[in-house]
């Protein structure tokens, strides 16, 4: 059985984060066997990829557990099935669609290629695309105290202007906003509180955030965030699912204000990830909602043992 670790949301090879996908062909795993394989790989999320008529299939798991989404581990599965059958003959501005389902939920991929190969041989950034099955939608809002205690943060910490509140994008991601990135960089997890945090409200994850000025262009939002958890890595570097989650809330917040790009800078460290959601407009009224960003291949092997 073949697997890959990939750096997704990444402006450059090693940077981003790491999702390995592991490549079931004919073999069957169940959701223990796949925690495992996960724990093994150590990286926060890993995808369980195959193939059925038409639709590239995922199932996700942390170390502990199985996810029902994860962003940034579908680009890397996604980048991964073109990268199998396009390794030796990429090219700059090939593009690629198709299909890609999670358990029933089905949406669209797309993949250019940014780069093709250098002198060296060496494969540059794809640039990936998916869609987001359905609009996360609003759970409950955040009682402002536990939470801001769970992250080492005086109650001025506290942005009464942003949603902190729940969001189920297939998870349910806690929204919580701060009013400068000083105050996002500063927090220090309690991990103990954090934990009763997480089993009162049956949370995936915490997605810290605030607002920055600089924009581009009127639709235009720019966010720096974190997104922390009292198990497996504890902190993502980029995480496609929140991301998705915190621009349908800012949507729904700013009802009257024109939004349809939201760009994400993620991380505390060197490690870094760049998330962009784009909210489309369809004619029957529904956003179609994308999650894009760039995907480097980092490591190949073979899982010579199976649990």
């Amino acid at each position: 059985m073949q697997f890959a670790i990939y750096d997704v949301f990444a402006d450059k090879p090693f940077g981003g984060n790491q999702a390995a996908v592991v490549r079931a062909g004919r073999v069957q795993l169940t959701n223990s066997q796949l925690i495992i394989l996960a724990e093994e790989l150590a990286v926060a999320e890993t995808a369980l990829s195959s193939v059925q008529g038409r639709d590239l299939v995922f199932r996700f798991a942390a170390a502990d557990r199985v996810v029902n989404r994860c962003g940034h581990a579908t680009l890397a599965g996604v980048a991964d099935h073109v990268l199998r059958k396009t390794l030796s003959r990429r090219s700059r501005g090939s593009s690629w669609r198709g299909r890609y389902r999670v358990g029933s939920a089905v949406a669209e991929w797309r993949v250019q290629d940014q780069a093709g190969r250098d002198a060296r041989g060496r494969a540059g950034a794809l640039e990936v695309s998916v869609a987001w099955p359905d609009r996360p939608e609003f759970v409950k809002s955040l009682p402002a105290r536990p939470v801001y205690r769970a992250l080492g943060l005086d109650p001025p910490a506290v942005a009464s202007d942003l949603p902190r509140c729940i969001y189920n994008s297939g998870n349910l991601n806690a929204l919580v906003p701060v009013p400068t990135v000083a105050v996002l960089e500063r927090a220090a997890p309690d991990w103990n509180r954090l934990r009763d945090l997480f089993a009162k409200f049956d949370l995936t994850d915490l997605h810290l955030y605030c607002a920055q000025g600089r924009r581009t262009s009127p639709g235009q939002i720019r966010l720096r965030c974190r997104n922390l958890f009292p198990y497996g890595v504890f902190e993502e570097t980029a995480t496609g699912t929140a991301s998705v989650a915190l621009a349908a809330a800012l949507v729904d917040h700013f009802r009257d204000r024109p939004k349809d790009d939201f760009i994400f800078d993620q991380g505390n460290g060197r490690r870094r990830g760049n998330i962009r959601v784009r909210w489309c407009p369809r004619p029957d009224g529904e956003p179609l909602i994308w999650l894009q960003g760039q995907v480097f291949a980092a490591v190949r092997g073979q899982l010579v043992s199976i649990p």
